[in-house]
């Protein structure tokens, strides 16, 4: 059995009705590392596989005598057609609403961001 992710979200856009899921699986030193799918159908136990399946793959890589450190696993989401002339507006509002999330959770120093002050 595996424990539950660290933090499971959804989310609607009111314009299309799309929705869309961000999966921080785990942290590691703060941060975490995934990348964003978009796709007609994509669900959140989807995204929730893709997010520990990066925590995985970035476990795989360690090895304590070299210099790269693994990072924790996350993935986002998004239930639209790619093709749609609206993709680029829907994937800008899914991270707008989503980086103060992120921002929340990890660590943005380690993560070579600065928080904003606004």
């Amino acid at each position: 059995m595996t424990a539950p992710a660290l933090l499971e979200v959804a989310w609607t856009y009111p314009v299309t009705g799309c929705r869309g899921y961000l999966v921080i699986d785990r942290l590691v030193r703060g941060v975490a590392s995934g990348g964003l799918r978009m796709r007609r159908g994509c669900t959140l136990f989807e995204v929730r596989g893709l997010a520990r399946g990066m925590t995985l793959k970035e476990g795989l890589n360690y090895d304590p005598d070299g210099r790269y450190v693994p990072l924790g696993g996350a993935k986002g989401g998004i239930d639209f057609d790619p093709y749609d002339e609206r993709a680029r507006d829907v994937v800008a509002r899914y991270l707008h609403a989503m980086r103060p999330l992120i921002d929340r959770v990890t660590d943005p120093a380690k993560a070579g961001r600065a928080q904003s002050s606004t």
